[in-house]
C-alpha cells in the first residue's frame, strides 16, 4: 500500500517519497492511489446512499399514506351510498305501502247498448284515481279512428248523485282529436276518474252523445 507522510506519500514499488497529489511515482512510474481523494469518495458514496434512502423512505411512507386516504374515502363513499340507497328503498317502500291497488279484470257488465266492439278489460281502483282499461277490436276494419267525448262520466251504485266526469285518457285522442287505429288490430286504451269509495259495487260509464258508449250495470263486486 501507499504510505502517506504529511504532504508526501511512499511509493509501494520503490519506496521513494513522492507528493500525495501524484498519479504515477516519477522514478519507477508505479500508478499511485491517492488516498485522500479516496476517501473523499467514498464518503461522497456513503453520503448519497443515505440520501437515497432517506428518500425511498419518504416515498414509500407517502405511497402508503396516499393508499389509506383514497381508502378511507373510497370506505367513507360506499357507506354513504349504501346509507342513501337504504333510505331511498325505505322510502319508496312507505311511499307504495301507502297506496292501496285493487283490480277486477274482466268484470261483468249488464247490458252495453251502444258498445259495439269496445270492451272492459279493467279496472283498476287506487287511492288517486279509478282507471278504466278498454279494447276496441279492429280486426274487420270496422273504424279508421277512435276518439272519446270530454264530457264521459261514471255514477256510482247506479245513483244519478254519484257523479265522477273523466280527468284523463291513455291511448285515445279525447274529442275533437283523433287517435288512427290499424286495421287487422286490437287497440288498448284507459280512461282515468276521480278516486271512489271502495264500498262502491256498481258503476255505469256513460260516453255523452245519443251513439256514445254506454256501459251499465259493471260490478265490482
Amino acid at each position: 500500500m501507499n504510505i502517506q507522510t504529511n504532504n508526501m506519500i511512499r511509493c509501494k514499488n520503490c519506496g521513494r517519497l513522492i507528493p500525495s497529489e501524484s498519479s504515477s511515482c516519477r522514478y519507477c512510474g508505479e500508478e499511485l492511489t491517492n488516498t485522500s481523494e479516496s476517501k473523499v469518495s467514498v464518503s461522497e458514496r456513503n453520503s448519497t446512499a443515505k440520501k437515497r434512502k432517506k428518500t425511498a423512505k419518504f416515498i414509500v411512507l407517502g405511497i402508503f399514506a396516499l393508499f389509506t386516504i383514497i381508502s378511507v374515502i373510497n370506505t367513507t363513499d360506499f357507506k354513504f351510498s349504501k346509507l342513501v340507497k337504504t333510505e331511498q328503498t325505505e322510502a319508496e317502500k312507505t311511499e307504495h305501502s301507502s297506496i292501496t291497488v285493487r283490480e277486477i279484470d274482466n268484470p261483468v257488465v249488464r247490458n252495453a247498448p251502444n258498445k259495439m266492439r269496445v270492451k272492459i278489460i279493467r279496472i283498476t281502483l287506487t287511492d288517486n284515481c279509478t282507471i278504466v282499461v278498454c279494447t276496441v277490436d279492429n280486426t274487420q276494419g270496422a273504424y279508421s279512428y277512435i276518439a272519446i267525448d270530454p264530457e264521459t262520466y261514471i255514477t256510482l251504485n247506479e245513483s244519478d248523485m254519484a257523479v265522477e266526469k273523466m280527468i284523463a285518457t291513455d291511448g285515445i285522442s279525447v274529442s275533437p282529436q283523433k287517435t288512427a287505429i290499424p286495421k287487422g288490430k286490437v287497440v288498448y286504451f284507459s280512461l282515468v276518474f276521480p278516486p271512489i269509495d271502495r264500498d262502491t259495487r256498481v258503476l255505469d260509464l256513460e260516453e255523452s252523445g245519443e251513439n256514445g258508449w254506454k256501459f251499465y250495470g259493471i260490478q265490482l263486486k
